[in-house]
This record gives C-alpha cells, structure tokens and sequence, in this order.
C-alpha cells in the first residue's frame, strides 16, 4: 500500500513538472514571436524621408485601420481591417498610404429570432 502511494506521488510530481515545461515552451515561443514582430509607433511619431537629395522633409506618420471587407459567415458576422501607414506634412495633408499586410478580424455574433 505504501508503494502505491510513492508511485502515485512520483507519477503527480512528474505530470504537473510536464505541464510546467510544455507550458514554459509554449510562453518562450510566443514571446519570440512577439519580439519578431515590428513595433508600431501609434502616438504619430515623426519620420524623415527625402524626394530630393537637397532637402529632407517632415512627415508625421500614423497607423489608422481601414476596413477591407464583411461577411456572414456561421452565424456571425465578421469584419476585416487592416493597418495602414499614413504619412502627411505639417499641414495635414496626406503625402503617401502605405498598407502594411497586418490585419485585425472582429467578429459578433448575429441575433437569430425564432
């Protein structure tokens, strides 16, 4: 009887050590692929480019999310939006739009009367 309760305590502590490691894995490999990912800058930080060797010019840019698409799908109704990177002068105009493959999916779920 003894026995059976060593062998059920190492076979616990065993599991539970597993699960630390499959679950330590699993957090690791999600941070690096977090850290891979690039940074945006949402607060409009400035970026400087230059059309003519002579002179550089401001743009502030900032990220905006433009809807793509929706459909039904399932029972919900699901939007797609993606990032795109607006750089405009001083003045507020939009110099250039450049999309950058990044999107976000929304999903609701569609009332259904019976």
């Amino acid at each position: 009887m003894k026995m059976k309760m060593k062998v059920r305590t190492l076979f616990l502590v065993l599991f539970f050590a597993g699960i630390l490691v499959v679950t330590s894995y699993v957090d690791n490999n999600s941070q690096q692929s977090f850290d891979s990912l690039s940074h945006l800058s949402l607060d409009g930080g400035a970026v400087e480019t230059s059309a003519d060797e002579d002179e550089a010019e401001q743009l502030n840019m900032s990220v905006k999310e433009v809807h793509v698409k929706t459909e039904k799908r399932g029972g919900y109704r699901i939007e797609v939006y993606e990032q795109v990177n607006i750089y405009s002068d001083d003045k507020g105009k939009v110099v250039k739009k450049v999309p950058t493959g990044e999107y976000q999916t929304l999903k609701y779920k569609l009332n259904e009367k019976k």
